[in-house]
């Protein structure tokens, strides 16, 4: 994690993608801007890199076969925002 973020300083770019709780916190505190791996698809879904079903596949991938934990309450929320209530 420390690569990325001295990468990002170097490059200066917009934002490091981060999921580590602490390497997020030491990003910020070193005035980066952090998004993370949820944030990155849906920013990519806004930008119509990818369509609602892919950028879905994807979280639920993420979730079912990466063991990324995120809240039911939260899954159901960004399943409404990208495709609806279906």
């Amino acid at each position: 994690m420390l690569e990325a973020i001295v990468l990002a300083q170097e490059i200066a770019v917009d934002y490091v993608v981060l999921d580590d709780l602490l390497a997020r916190r030491k990003a910020q505190r070193l005035g980066l801007d952090v998004m993370g791996t949820l944030g990155l698809l849906l920013f990519l879904e806004k930008r119509r890199v990818l369509n609602a079903e892919q950028a879905w596949r994807k979280i639920r991938q993420l979730t079912e076969q990466h063991s990324m934990y995120l809240s039911l309450q939260l899954l159901q929320q960004i399943k409404i925002q990208l495709l609806g209530n279906h």
